[in-house]
C-alpha cells in the first residue's frame, strides 16, 4: 500500500477509481491530495524502508558480531581500530593473539603474529612456529629469513628456519642452519636438531649422510650412547636397499638387436 492508496488525514483507503485520477480526493473525508504532497508522502515512505533496512542490516550485524566474539566484543573491536589506524603496539597484538588463539580463530591469529612481527623482529620466531603448526612451511621459512640473515645468531631461531626449510623440501639450505645449530654452544638444542636433521636428511633420501649426523653427535655429544639406535638401523637398512638397487640397474645387460 503506497501513500496514494490511503488518505494522510483521516488514513482510510481511497477507492480505485478516485486513485487513477489526475486528482486524487477522499472519498471519506473529502481530502485533497495534491501531486506535491503524493511525491512528499512517497519520499517518506522510501527514507523510511531505507532506514528499516539499514537498522535491521546493523542489527544482524551487531548480533553476529556478538556471538562471535562473545565477551570480547568490545575489546576486539577497540584492538582492531588501533591496527586501522596504526597505533597499535606489540602488547596490542599480544591481547589480539590471545583472544583470538582463545576462540579458536586461526587466521585472527596469523594476521595479528603478522602485524606484531612488523613492529618487533623477534617475535617473528612465534609467528613462524605458529605458520608450521598450520603446515604453513614456506610461509614460515619466509616469515623468519630477514630475523636469520641479521647479525644476531640466535640458535632457536635457526632451527625454526631449519626445520621450515626442511619440511618444505629445501634439505641444502637446511643443512646450513641445522650444522649452525649442531656444531654451536647451545648444547640444549643439540638433540632436538639432531633428530629434525636426520628425519629430513631421510626424507630426502640421503640416509649415508644421515647415519653420519648420528654417528657425529654419538661421538662428540653423547659418548657411548644409542643415541637414535632404532632409527640407524632403519637408514642403514635402507642404505643398502638403494645400493641394491642401484648396483641392479647399473649391471643388467644390454641386448642389441643384429
Amino acid at each position: 500500500m503506497t501513500a496514494k492508496d490511503t488518505c494522510p488525514r483521516c488514513h482510510i483507503r481511497i477507492c480505485e477509481e478516485r486513485q487513477s485520477a489526475p486528482l486524487v480526493i477522499c472519498n471519506s473525508c473529502g481530502h485533497v491530495l495534491s501531486n506535491a504532497e503524493s511525491h512528499i508522502e512517497n519520499n517518506a515512505e522510501r527514507t523510511n524502508l531505507r532506514l528499516l533496512a539499514a537498522l535491521s542490516l546493523a542489527a544482524i550485524v551487531t548480533l553476529g558480531h556478538l556471538g562471535s566474539w562473545g565477551s570480547y566484543s568490545v575489546e576486539i573491536r577497540w584492538l582492531q581500530l588501533h591496527d586501522l589506524i596504526g597505533t597499535a603496539s606489540s602488547s596490542s597484538y599480544e591481547r589480539m593473539i590471545d583472544i583470538c588463539k582463545e576462540l579458536k580463530k586461526s587466521a585472527c591469529v596469523e594476521y595479528a603474529y603478522s602485524r606484531q612481527a612488523r613492529l618487533e623482529p623477534k617475535s617473528r620466531m612465534k609467528f613462524a612456529e605458529f605458520l608450521i603448526s598450520r603446515n604453513k612451511f614456506k610461509e614460515a621459512a619466509n616469515a623468519l629469513k630477514p630475523y636469520v640473515d641479521s647479525s644476531t645468531k640466535d640458535p632457536v631461531a635457526f632451527l625454526s628456519y631449519a626445520r621450515a626449510l626442511g619440511e618444505a623440501g629445501q634439505i641444502d639450505e637446511a643443512t646450513r642452519y641445522y650444522e649452525y645449530v649442531i656444531n654451536g654452544k647451545a648444547r640444549s638444542l643439540t638433540t632436538e636438531a639432531a633428530e629434525s636433521y636426520v628425519k629430513h636428511l631421510a626424507r630426502a633420501k640421503r640416509y649415508d649422510q644421515a647415519q653420519k649426523v648420528i654417528y657425529r653427535i654419538r661421538r662428540q655429544h653423547l659418548k657411548n650412547s644409542n643415541f637414535m639406535g632404532s632409527e640407524l638401523r632403519i637408514l642403514s637398512e635402507l642404505g643398502s636397499s638403494a645400493s641394491a638397487r642401484g648396483l641392479a640397474s647399473t649391471s643388467k645387460p644390454t641386448y642389441h638387436k643384429r
